[in-house]
């Protein structure tokens, strides 16, 4: 299959638009999507507004980076049954719960399932761009940890099964010796072992690797 520079510069740009945070507005009146959506791009959000939450999910795709902004009451799935279906399914993005009818319950439900917040209509606009700044701070947190776990998780994949055996027992504090006698061999197998393990998960140390693998 040929792959031109053509192509690249589409997979490039595609990748460009998937990593350029995204403010996803799901609200089923018309004028407030259209005011939402104004607001954000006067701010220099990009944004996609949705009529429904069901139609929000058929296009949702979990890679794209952003946020949701999502009205408690609307015809169908509410805001709070979008917000608790991307919790179900494991997504991270951050969800900014609206609605001119909030009620104590309501709030409680919503906080409790990670709402960055729940905003009582009408709102001012410096407090929706605030909250919009603040959801997106918070994807990129998780997606960079994310991110970092993965890294970590593929070189542990890449140790041999007496590797990993003895990252563990060096990251459980065990000396060489306590190594060699627990598992039978020799000090410098050990010690050869050893030098695999950092080498592969790339630290100069055992003190660098035990920090490694905590932040796992």
């Amino acid at each position: 299959m040929s792959y031109s520079l053509y192509d690249s510069q589409l997979h490039t740009e595609a990748d460009a638009v998937q990593n350029s945070p995204t403010v996803f507005v799901v609200d089923d009146e018309l004028a407030v999507r259209r005011s939402i959506e104004s607001l954000l791009s006067n701010a220099g959000y990009r944004s996609m507004t949705f009529s429904s939450a069901e139609l929000f999910l058929e296009n949702y795709d979990s890679q794209q980076a952003g946020c949701v902004i999502a009205d408690l009451k609307m015809g169908g799935m509410s805001g709070l049954e979008l917000q608790e279906n991307l919790a179900t399914s494991g997504s991270q993005t951050p969800v900014i719960i609206m609605s001119g009818y909030a009620n104590v319950p309501a709030v409680v439900r919503a906080m409790r399932t990670g709402a960055v917040d729940f905003i009582e209509k009408p709102f001012t606009e410096e407090r929706l761009l605030d909250r919009v700044e603040e959801a997106i701070t918070l994807d990129q947190e998780l997606r960079a940890a994310q991110e970092h776990q993965q890294i970590i998780e593929q070189r542990i994949d890449r140790l041999s099964a007496r590797e990993a055996e003895i990252m563990q027992l060096l990251t459980a504090g065990k000396t060489t010796k306590q190594i060699s006698a627990s598992l039978s061999i020799s000090p410098k197998t050990v010690d050869v072992h050893r030098a695999r393990v950092l080498e592969k998960m790339q630290v100069d140390s055992v003190v660098e690797l035990v920090l490694l693998v905590s932040t796992k």
